[in-house]
């Protein structure tokens, strides 16, 4: 496997390029998922991403301690949450804004792409929209790369078992 920093690179080279709608999805809600009025809205960065994201100015980060946070026993120490102050550069957003609504799971030890399923004070009107199979393919492919980090593959089968174990409903988006 490349070096986890070239390996997000080219992830980010991947999905630079893929995006659901033709025009920056925020046009359809006023940027709801970056505006920070709505309470503590943001991401956790994916092991390697806060070294590409250091020099980002419209995001504000701050260092959480795993302990303190729903991660599995495999994540350690600190990790970065990521906080958008404003409207973005779509080619420097992080993997899970670049991503969403849709989310890896681990399905009968099978990837898949379902609806995201956590609890927001918004609605994403891409949750109901009609995307193309080929943007949910790449997607696809994207979270299979990014799960050969044995960190993040142990952060989605964590979600997805934690999805289970509350019986939450999920409506699939994507298999091979």
């Amino acid at each position: 496997m490349a070096d986890s920093s070239e390996q997000l690179r080219q992830i980010y080279s991947l999905t630079n390029n893929i995006n659901p709608v033709s025009f920056d999805c925020g046009d359809m809600c006023n940027q709801a998922c970056c505006r920070t009025t709505e309470g503590d809205l943001g991401v956790y960065l994916l092991p390697g991403e806060d070294e590409l994201l250091k020099n980002v100015p419209w995001l504000e980060y701050s260092i959480h301690k795993v302990a303190d946070y729903d991660f599995p026993p495999s994540w350690t120490g600190t990790v970065v949450f990521a906080k958008c102050s404003g409207r973005c550069h779509r080619n420097l957003r992080p993997i899970q804004c670049r991503t969403f609504p849709a989310a890896p799971h681990i399905e009968q030890d099978k990837l898949i792409l379902i609806k995201e399923t956590l609890d927001l004070p918004y609605t994403c009107p891409l949750m109901d929209y009609d995307v193309e199979k080929i943007y949910l393919d790449n997607l696809l492919k994207t979270w299979q790369l990014l799960i050969e980090d044995p960190l993040i593959a142990d952060l989605v089968k964590w979600d997805s078992n934690a999805r289970r174990m509350q019986n939450i409903k999920t409506h699939i988006l994507c298999h091979k």
